[in-house]
């Protein structure tokens, strides 16, 4: 089957979540690459989580790892992280989808489809690709993949997986200096490496005394994180204590995530490591082996380094944490039932292949009939957002091609912030009686008021298969 525009000229633009990939700041500890876990006050259990990542793939994937694969110690802590960075739209989970499919114009943000290619490289066929430019001593942290976009039937963004590796040394990770570990991106169809990050490590000059993986592996995440705060509480009077001391006695939830380096105290590119922070004076100046554990509370955010061997606390920082601004945002979604189908197409830069599309609205020639979107607001980081988010006024249009015709049944619909209801667009549609069998790509547009603000366009795409 074919794929016919209602437009005459489409324009696409897709905006795809990037990588982002955690950098070293000059005063934290490199934890933010680490996974994050969640004490709760309701709970009396703690489980570590990986981003978006579930952990049966993680599990799958770094069985079979060579070289960076990390020990089973990194792996207790949750790494690596691996995230897949697939819209929602497309009714997906975490998978490794070779590229996004697009075909709408005027500025609609929403794929239609998706494509699925033989050959795409993995996780662990690109790992492989990336240490065989780095060297073998390198422990993978994080692995994010980022789906190919193709636009207009030309593949215009290429697969990729963006890594970030630690140097290691007799299997464990060096504190990075500066701006952070490696950061490589490896293409998802030719395996070609490119380092965007190349990462300065200081290497020990002398042995490190490492302790048994026995006893490494002797205290779960959480009584390590509840013994750096007990060290921590037994030292600090500042501003944040009380904080703190809710967090250890469980009145209030917090968040906390660890890792495990080898660092140098004294190095003052970086406040943790800095004199000033060092609690324990006789670890300045040597290599050893540290638990790098952050925890976030309210408005607090307390970093320490707990010696791996005596478990004594070797440094600390409390500061304030500036919380992060929650904001929403309103979505505009296909009711109407569909079922994915495939067709084939021949893309530029790919060549002859199949393309799943989604959300397709299955018709016949002659029908009548009606459809719905919903319109609601979705938040960020705090649902509190919802309350000060704006109200939205949509104005649907009627929309008319030679091959269908929808007329808006609401002339208005007002969007809430404060209720979260979702709203319903009604249209009822007539399909041509001379409309010929096929696929067909048409828009639908909504007038968008923000109130208070300029008027702008909203453009839905709209699949309909003509039986």
């Amino acid at each position: 089957m074919t794929i016919r525009s209602v437009i005459g000229v489409l324009v696409v633009v897709l905006l795809l979540a990037m990588a982002s990939i955690a950098y070293l700041a000059t005063h934290h500890a490199p934890s933010s690459s680490a996974p994050h876990a969640s004490r709760a006050v309701s709970t009396s259990t703690s489980r570590a989580i990986t981003d978006t990542a579930t952990q049966p793939v993680a599990s799958r994937t770094t069985t079979v790892m060579q070289g960076g694969l990390v020990s089973l110690i990194y792996r207790r802590l949750g790494y690596p992280i691996i995230h897949y960075y697939v819209p929602k739209e497309l009714g997906l989970g975490n998978e490794e989808v070779a590229a996004v499919y697009a075909v709408h114009a005027y500025g609609s943000e929403e794929p239609i489809g998706y494509i699925n290619i033989e050959g795409l490289l993995g996780l662990r066929q690109v790992l492989r690709r990336a240490l065989s430019v780095l060297g073998s001593n390198y422990s993978l942290v994080r692995a994010e993949y980022v789906p190919g976009l193709v636009v207009n039937d030309t593949l215009v963004k290429r697969p990729r997986w963006v890594l970030v590796l630690a140097k290691t040394y007799k299997g464990y990770r060096l504190w990075p200096r500066c701006c952070g570990d490696v950061v490589a991106e490896v293409d998802a169809l030719n395996g070609s490496v490119k380092l965007l990050q190349r990462g300065n490590y200081m290497e020990p000059k002398s042995s490190v005394l490492l302790p048994s993986q026995d006893k490494l592996a002797s205290m779960s995440p959480e009584q390590l994180v509840r013994r750096a705060l007990r060290q921590i509480l037994s030292l600090y009077k500042g501003w944040g204590r009380q904080v703190l001391e809710d967090a250890l006695a469980n009145r209030t939830r917090y968040d906390y995530s660890i890792d495990l380096r080898i660092a140098r105290l004294g190095d003052e590119s970086n406040e943790l490591l800095s004199a000033q922070s060092t609690v324990t004076k006789e670890f300045l100046g040597q290599p050893r082996l540290y638990w790098v554990i952050t925890i976030e509370a309210d408005h607090v955010i307390a970093s320490a380094l707990v010696d791996a061997v005596t478990g004594r606390l070797a440094s600390y920082i409390v500061e304030p944490l500036w919380p992060r601004t929650p904001w929403a945002e309103l979505l505009v979604e296909p009711t109407y039932p569909g079922k994915p189908i495939n067709v084939t197409r021949s893309i530029k830069g790919l060549g002859e292949t199949t393309v799943t599309l989604v959300h397709v609205l299955p018709v016949k020639t002659g029908e009548k009939g009606t459809l719905a979107l919903v319109a609601y607001w979705r938040t960020h980081v705090n649902p509190a957002a919802i309350k000060t988010a704006p109200k939205i006024i949509l104005e649907p249009k009627t929309i008319e091609t030679k091959w269908i015709k929808l007329i808006p049944l609401n002339n208005t619909v007002v969007v809430e912030p404060s209720t979260g209801a979702k709203n319903q667009i009604l249209y009822k549609y007539r399909v041509s009686a001379s409309a010929s069998s096929g696929i067909y790509v048409a828009e639908i547009k909504l007038s968008e008021q923000v109130v208070g603000y300029q008027n702008i366009s909203r453009c839905i795409p709209l699949v309909i298969d003509i039986g």
